[in-house]
């Protein structure tokens, strides 16, 4: 049983007919082959936010990072919860103020009222409802080096322990796990 036409359908039927009875004679169209464009002759689309997550809240001009790196700083943002800020102070860490970043820093929260001229973001909320802030701070970039070369020396001792099947954790050399687990490092 043939499909039902659509009242586009049928209109056209009807149009090639009364042409045929005419004497018109009309060619079918061909369907026309599909046009490929360059990269360069498409129009630019402009830059939409994708609000999947995926798009840095907590951002700091490109500029600002670029001249804190040719200063020798390593930029950081830490979260204020317990105990963390004091942390990164206590290595070496430092505020970074408002006068040092030459650009609007998006998310900074004003009226730092209590914190002098610190760049602090809401970054969420605590367990008590209450506002989460976090602080951006720096520290020179050598010993950023150096603090990540002392993590990936414990790191390489875990590894190496895995490796061999010994637990790390433990000093009783009987404690071993081998369930004919190989790893190939590149």
């Amino acid at each position: 049983m043939p499909k039902a036409l659509t009242p586009i359908e049928k209109a056209a039927r009807v149009t090639e007919k009364k042409n045929i009875e005419r004497g018109d004679v009309v060619e079918k169209e061909k369907s026309p082959r599909p046009q490929i464009r360059k990269a360069s002759d498409r129009p630019v689309k402009e830059s939409r936010g994708v609000f999947n997550g995926t798009r840095g809240k907590l951002k700091i001009s490109e500029a600002d990072v670029q001249n804190f790196a040719e200063a020798g700083w390593t930029l950081h943002i830490f979260n204020d919860i317990t105990g963390r800020i004091e942390e990164a102070l206590q290595d070496g860490w430092e505020f970074v103020e408002r006068n040092e970043i030459g650009s609007v820093v998006a998310n900074v929260v004003d009226g730092n009222t209590d914190l002098a001229n610190k760049i602090r973001f809401r970054v969420g909320q605590t367990e008590n409802g209450e506002g989460m802030f976090a602080y951006l701070m720096k520290l020179p970039t050598v010993s950023y080096i150096e603090n990540q070369q002392k993590l990936q020396r414990k790191n390489d001792i875990i590894d190496a322990a895995i490796r061999s099947g010994k637990n790390v954790k433990s000093d009783n050399s009987r404690e071993f796990y081998d369930a004919g687990i190989s790893m190939k490092r590149d």
